[in-house]
């Protein structure tokens, strides 16, 4: 196990990270194309900032305080990112079994959801302009069944699914003809059905479910 610190004026590219071992991104610092598995750990926090980082075999990057990712790319083996308070995570790819959770100040936008990945949306976090693809899932509120959560222009393809539990908000969601899965005392607004798809209301079970057509 090793713990890698990149701060003010530093540069790394093409790194490995595995095996527990961390590395640290701070103060300025710049990450690009690492390679995080086997349980090991990227943190980006305090203007450190990591790029086209790909996580995969159960290692984590996490990005809060000032971090900044972009372009990540979560799968395979339950690869996955972690946003919390002050974090940003721009279009980060979420593939099969991986996933991105989102905590409270916690903001990510552009995420792609492709097939087997989710991403949760957890009390206090923000996704913006999330495309949930087929087989991919958004949960909004989905982290310990919180409240607060919410998602602002999701776009949800043919077999995508965006889940909105109690006391979460999805506002301007579009449906390209993928489902909008509302359980009671979920809200929602400004919901696009141009492109048709199901929306169920009222609980996430069968009842009060709508087929929207285009």
């Amino acid at each position: 196990m090793s713990n890698i610190v990149v701060g003010i004026g530093q540069t790394s590219s093409g790194i490995t990270v595995g095996s527990g071992s961390t590395l640290s991104v701070t103060s300025g610092g710049v990450v690009s194309s690492a390679f995080v598995t086997s349980n090991g750990r990227l943190t980006a926090v305090a203007g450190g900032s990591a790029v086209g980082t790909v996580v995969d075999s159960g290692g984590l990057i996490t990005v809060s305080s000032g971090g900044v990712t972009s372009g990540t790319r979560a799968d395979y083996w339950y690869g996955s990112e972690t946003v919390s308070s002050g974090g940003v995570a721009v279009g980060t790819v979420i593939g099969s079994t991986g996933a991105q959770t989102i905590l409270s100040g916690g903001v990510a936008s552009g995420t792609v959801i492709s097939s087997g990945g989710a991403e949760y949306v957890s009390s206090g976090g923000v996704a913006s302009g999330t495309v949930v693809s087929s087989g991919g899932a958004q949960y909004i509120g989905g982290v310990y069944y919180s409240a607060g959560g919410l998602s602002v222009g999701t776009v949800i393809s043919s077999g995508g699914v965006e889940y909105v539990y109690s006391r979460n908000t999805a506002s301007n969601t579009v449906l390209r003809g993928g489902a909008l899965m509302v359980s009671s005392g979920g809200y929602i607004s400004g919901i696009d059905f141009s492109g048709g798809g199901i929306l169920e209301l009222g609980g996430l079970t069968g009842a009060a479910s709508y087929v929207v057509s285009a």
